[in-house]
C-alpha cells in the first residue's frame, strides 16, 4: 500500500525547493553585509614603494576603532597607489589622501604573508594549504 509522500516528484521539487531556498537565503545575506560593510573596508587602496616590492601598505579612508596606522612617509622612493579591484588600476598618487589609515603588509620572496619555506619539507612534515578570502588572508589586520 502506498502511503503519502512516497511520490517520487514529490520529494524531488521538495529538495529542490529546499535548495533554491537556501541560495536565495545565502544571496540575501550576502547582499546585507555587502551593503552593511563599513565604507572604510569597501575604499581600501594599495600603496606601493617599487623599491620595497615585498612590502605594502593596505591603506582605509576611517579608522573606526584605532588600530590603523597613519600613512608612510613618501618622501623617498617611487611609490604607487592602486584600488582593490582585481585588476588593481593604478591611481594618482594625489588621492592617498582620501585613504590616510594604513596597515603595513610584508611579503616573503614566495609571495606568502609568512616566513620562507624550503621547497619541499622534511619526511615528518605534512602542510595544508589554506586558501580563503580577506578574512583568512587577515587584510587590515598587522602581523
Amino acid at each position: 500500500m502506498k502511503q503519502p509522500g512516497d511520490n517520487p516528484n514529490q520529494t524531488r521539487f521538495r529538495l529542490v525547493l529546499v535548495i533554491g531556498a537556501f541560495i536565495v537565503a545565502w544571496l540575501l545575506a550576502e547582499l546585507v553585509l555587502l551593503i552593511s560593510q563599513p565604507p572604510a573596508l569597501r575604499s581600501m587602496r594599495v600603496l606601493g614603494n617599487k623599491e620595497s616590492p615585498l612590502q605594502q601598505y593596505y591603506c582605509y579612508s576611517s579608522n573606526p576603532n584605532g588600530e590603523f596606522a597613519p600613512l608612510p612617509s613618501l618622501d623617498q622612493g617611487t611609490w604607487q597607489l592602486h584600488d582593490s579591484t582585481l585588476e588593481g588600476n593604478e591611481m594618482p598618487l594625489d588621492a592617498v589622501g582620501e585613504t590616510p589609515f594604513c596597515v603595513r603588509v610584508e611579503f616573503s620572496p614566495q609571495g606568502l604573508r609568512d616566513r620562507i619555506y624550503s621547497e619541499r619539507p622534511a619526511d615528518d612534515i605534512i602542510r595544508i594549504a589554506g586558501i580563503g578570502d580577506s578574512f583568512a588572508f587577515g587584510q587590515g589586520v598587522p602581523l
